[in-house]
């Protein structure tokens, strides 16, 4: 096999990057910038800080850990700046080796077992710690560890009889897995309410940085503005959950043209999202737009927020609660509560460790096919196949 070069971490989105260099050329390819005489001398499971260089102008490229994982692979843990990336993978294409994405070293089975090969495809779409953690769990507590319980169960005696037992296994990990799909999927999270409620200081408090422009005035958000952030449940096992956060413009009645079309856009951007956070001002009751947000017309799952908890209260909005979450905005209060109550929503607010998860379509389609076999041992093959150990007939 030629010596291929594979970026194993999200471009641009981690301070570290990880590149796999693997082949019968890979020790004279890394050697070519980091000194062949320092990668020679690197046993199977050593490592090494090397000052990576270009083989041509001897241009410095960046200071890297260097480790052996096999002898005919290394990876090269380095910066994650976009220019490090690039400057090292076109050094490492000019000394002799191919750079090939994720799907394509699946194919010449660079990246292993099938499955094995799926979860490198699926780690760079993982930016939080989450998403990653339980990819990395899929190779033997998750989903592979999964199908060996139900293939143990599927030989035992009788079981034949009972297969709607096994039918039923299949659809729930079908469901939670397109739950689970959001760890790769950013969430998208409308916030919608009246002008001046506090929407854009409530983005800007759960973004951690300045995005929206924010205001006294009403009406100083005229379209929506939207950014990633990740939201976080502190449950027995932290989770983190990518997400892109919408600010939308205030609803309310709007004679002018301009008005009009903002709030057309607004009700637009709730009807696209997976949950719409409805921001209403606690000093002061709800008006008629408000009530009918409330009412269920957003037509997505709702997480109703109180704001401006840091204020006497002009109405009894404790009756909304436990449906509803005080926060205070600009004193970031409840934020966590609120993030929580999202992520509840989409029944994401525990993720249990090694919990199974189909994460490609190549494994829904298997389980699709499970739940429809009435033989056990057709059943047992495609599970095999699910995990790559066995090729089903």
């Amino acid at each position: 096999m030629k010596t291929v070069v594979l970026q194993m971490t999200a471009r641009g989105v981690g301070a570290i990057a990880v590149v796999l260099v693997a082949g019968a050329e890979a020790s004279a390819v890394v050697g070519q910038l980091g000194g062949t005489a320092k990668v020679s001398a690197l046993a199977v499971g050593g490592m090494k800080r090397m000052m990576l260089v270009s083989g041509g102008g001897g241009e410095t490229l960046d200071e890297a850990l260097v480790l052996r994982v096999a002898q005919d692979r290394f990876e090269l843990h380095l910066h994650g700046g976009l220019a490090v990336m690039d400057a090292v993978l076109r050094a490492l294409s000019e000394a002799g080796a191919m750079v090939i994405d994720a799907g394509r070293a699946a194919e010449m089975g660079v990246l292993g077992n099938v499955l094995e090969g799926e979860i490198a495809v699926a780690v760079p779409s993982a930016v939080t710690e989450t998403g990653v953690r339980l990819l990395a769990e899929q190779g033997e507590t998750g989903l592979r560890g999964w199908a060996r319980e139900w293939i143990e169960w599927l030989e035992g005696e009788g079981n034949g009889e009972r297969m709607w037992q096994f039918h039923s296994a299949v659809q729930w990990l079908l469901t939670r897995s397109a739950a689970l799909d959001r760890l790769l999927a950013p969430v998208r999270v409308a916030i919608i309410g009246a002008p001046n409620v506090g929407k854009s200081t409530l983005a800007n408090a759960l973004l951690g940085r300045p995005v929206s422009i924010t205001s006294s005035i009403a009406g100083t958000t005229r379209d929506w503005v939207d950014a990633q952030a990740v939201f976080a449940a502190r449950g027995a096992e932290a989770v983190t959950v990518p997400v892109v956060l919408v600010d939308t413009a205030g609803v309310r009645e709007a004679p002018e043209e301009i008005e009009a079309e903002s709030i057309l856009r607004t009700h637009e951007q709730a009807r696209a999202a997976d949950v719409v956070v409805v921001l209403l001002d606690g000093t002061r009751a709800p008006t008629s737009e408000e009530g009918a947000l409330l009412t269920g017309q957003v037509g997505r799952p709702v997480v109703v927020a109180v704001n401006k908890a840091d204020r006497p209260a002009g109405w009894d909005y404790r009756e909304l609660l436990p449906m509803g979450v005080a926060v205070s905005a600009l004193e970031h209060r409840g934020l966590e509560v609120l993030m929580e109550a999202v992520l509840g929503q989409l029944d994401l607010a525990g993720v249990r460790e090694g919990e199974p998860w189909a994460f490609s379509a190549r494994q829904r389609g298997l389980l699709g096919q499970a739940a429809m076999v009435d033989s056990p041992a057709r059943a047992m093959a495609l599970l095999h196949s699910l995990t790559g150990d066995v090729t089903a007939s």
